[in-house]
């Protein structure tokens, strides 16, 4: 098949290699049906089960597709692993989202949520936006299972507990907002 391919620019080459190619699959097939049909002639009279399901499958009525296709790459090969064409579809995507100038929105929230953390942790006066993001709730015994993430939790595993003082220095806190991108991006995904 490769070297069909290959030959393509040469039309009578192609033309040549493309028929034998079907000649020899024409012959496989027809050397795994006669197989199946022998198969089902030796048991067509101890296990039916077995006969009915053997018949399906050469019928073609129980064939489930288990791959998810073949795309080309850009480069005209066949992908037909499941990974290849995964890479495949995100790259088409970045060119969609580059031609159309659309953001991802996993990126949008990210740094959406930078910006606003950095904002609130410059607040000056004690307004109720700082008081609930540094809210500790001490009510008693907590509930079962694991804790719930809080909205702080990202901001903290990317900078530590002392955020709030790292934003301040707005510049610095900028520079930062690109590592807790990635680090989202790789979280969603």
């Amino acid at each position: 098949m490769e070297e069909r391919r290959k030959s393509k620019n040469v039309e009578y080459k192609y033309k040549d290699l493309n028929r034998n190619i079907k000649i020899k699959c024409n012959a496989a097939k027809e050397e795994w049906i006669n197989q199946q049909c022998q198969e089902i002639e030796q048991k067509l009279n101890i296990d039916s089960k077995f006969m009915h399901a053997k018949i399906k499958d050469v019928s073609g009525k129980n064939i489930k597709c288990s791959s998810p296709g073949w795309i080309k790459s850009k480069d005209k090969t066949m992908l037909m692993g499941k990974n290849e064409i995964l890479n495949r579809w995100s790259d088409d995507c970045l060119e969609i989202r580059k031609r159309t100038q659309l953001q991802d929105i996993v990126d949008f929230v990210a740094k959406q949520k930078w910006k606003w953390a950095g904002h609130v942790a410059r607040l000056k006066d004690n307004r109720w936006t700082l008081r609930v993001t540094e809210w500790q709730p001490r009510n008693g015994k907590r509930s079962r299972g694991r804790q719930a993430r809080r909205w702080r939790d990202d901001i903290v595993k990317k900078k530590g507990n002392t955020w709030c003082r790292d934003a301040r220095d707005r510049n610095e806190w900028r520079r930062d907002a690109e590592g807790y991108i990635l680090q989202w991006m790789d979280r969603a995904s």
